[in-house]
């Protein structure tokens, strides 16, 4: 009974390691980024306000130059009438018909909007810049989400993979238990040791595999597609990076930041906007021109079009409008002091960012090294151990202790390359090179 319960485990643990994966998806992590770039909604809503503040910034261009329209116009009346015939008498009807045609063409410019045309054309321009600036700051949003989700479902499957080699290795150490209690060389107790330590992995492996399968369906959510899709492996990713210039990271992602240009962008829109309202206090001017031309086939000759054509310039200086400028000038001035505010605090975010990444990508490329040497240690000490208990001067406690401490090792290695990983693409993404 006691081999028929350990001779499950492998089937256990296959089935665990790839769930559906025989059919199951995977995709690189450039497919994958690639993929999310096409249907998260920051990068559509971001794609979008570049479009509209675009237009925005066409539209204030457009207030130096002349409005021009056209008209035209046709008719036609019929008009019907009787008369008596002096001689019979007879009722008699006639009727005529005009027909009148008409066209216009009129334009005007300003000449003088108190200096308001060139402070809006400022702000849609600044306001274009942070549409772009967010724009590259979705889109860095994109790659590290979908790195971070690639990477967990990566790791949860390499976790899986380790809790798989301790569930053998338990299996493995309840037969020698099993094997030495009818040999007489050791106790039930060694055995019943055994097989709870065999029972504690099989439901480590069983929660492991579940996390995997909610990593990978993370991973397909944020790429778009239905189920479950498995991060594909790549050699790349486990080669640590030494000696990283900080300077020059720094340096490059201060000149390049989005979060950064958007913030003073937009500060930069808000100074523009209290100039336009500042305008306010200015005199517009503005010039007109129109020519029409109209007749009908009642004139003579018939279908002249006779020109009737006009110039003229409007002069507007609003002297009083019930503080309402005042108002805006003061909104608008509070408004560019947050931003400014804002833009500052984005550098110095950026900066305390920079400095944790740094500093993850640092720990974490020693702990994986440290954590390499565990392993082999550990994995040496097992083996020893286990040798020592197949001769009988080491306990099954020696043995399940050293096999934990190699679980342990080899899982805190998985750990500091998830987090080197990670840090690793968030300061690719903010300088916009690789490491």
């Amino acid at each position: 009974m006691t081999h028929r319960r350990y001779l499950l485990v492998p089937a256990l643990a296959a089935v665990l390691a790839t769930p559906a994966l025989a059919q199951q998806r995977s995709v690189t992590l450039a497919e994958a980024i690639a993929m999310a770039q096409r249907v998260q909604v920051s990068m559509l809503a971001a794609q979008g306000a570049v479009r509209t503040t675009a237009a925005a910034r066409l539209a204030a261009i457009g207030e130096f130059t002349p409005s021009v329209n056209a008209s035209a116009n046709g008719s036609n009346s019929y008009s019907e009438f009787q008369r008596p015939d002096p001689v019979t008498g007879q009722i008699l009807s006639s009727g005529s018909s005009t027909t009148s045609l008409s066209a216009g063409l009129s334009a005007s410019i300003n000449l003088f909007s108190g200096f308001s045309s060139r402070a809006d054309l400022a702000a849609a321009s600044a306001n274009q810049r942070a549409a772009a600036a967010g724009l590259v700051s979705a889109r860095y949003g994109v790659v590290v989400s979908t790195t971070a989700a690639f990477i967990t479902a990566l790791t949860q499957r390499q976790l899986v993979g380790v809790d798989s080699e301790a569930v053998a290795s338990a299996q493995t150490q309840l037969k020698a238990a099993v094997d030495k209690l009818h040999a007489g060389a050791a106790t039930k107790s060694d055995s019943l040791t055994a097989m709870v330590t065999l029972g504690s992995a099989q439901l480590t492996l069983v929660n492991a595999g579940a996390a995997l399968i909610g990593a990978q369906a993370a991973l397909a959510r944020i790429i778009g597609v239905d189920g479950q899709v498995a991060a594909q492996d790549d050699s790349s990713f486990y080669r640590v990076v030494s000696n990283v210039d900080t300077a020059t990271v720094r340096r490059e992602a201060m000149a390049q930041s989005p979060l950064v240009q958007s913030a003073q962008a937009n500060a930069d829109a808000a100074h523009a906007s209290a100039r336009a309202a500042k305008a306010g206090y200015w005199p517009t001017l503005s010039a007109s021109a129109n020519a029409n031309w109209s007749g009908s086939n009642s004139s003579t000759p018939a279908y002249n079009l006779l020109p009737n054509r006009s110039i003229g310039l409007q002069l507007n200086w609003p002297l009083f409008n019930k503080f309402t400028r005042e108002s805006n000038i003061a909104n608008t001035e509070v408004n560019a002091e947050v931003q400014d505010a804002t833009a500052a605090d984005a550098r110095r975010q950026l900066q305390s960012t920079l400095s944790q990444d740094i500093a993850l990508l640092e720990a974490a490329g020693t702990s994986i090294g440290i954590g390499q040497t565990s392993v082999s240690s550990a994995r040496e000490a097992l083996r020893v151990v286990q040798e020592k208990y197949r001769v009988g001067t080491a306990t099954i406690v020696d043995v399940m202790t050293a096999q934990v401490a190699l679980n342990n090792a080899e899982t805190s290695v998985l750990q500091a390359r998830f987090s080197y990983l990670n840090a690793k693409a968030a300061l690719e993404a903010l300088i916009g090179r690789s490491l």
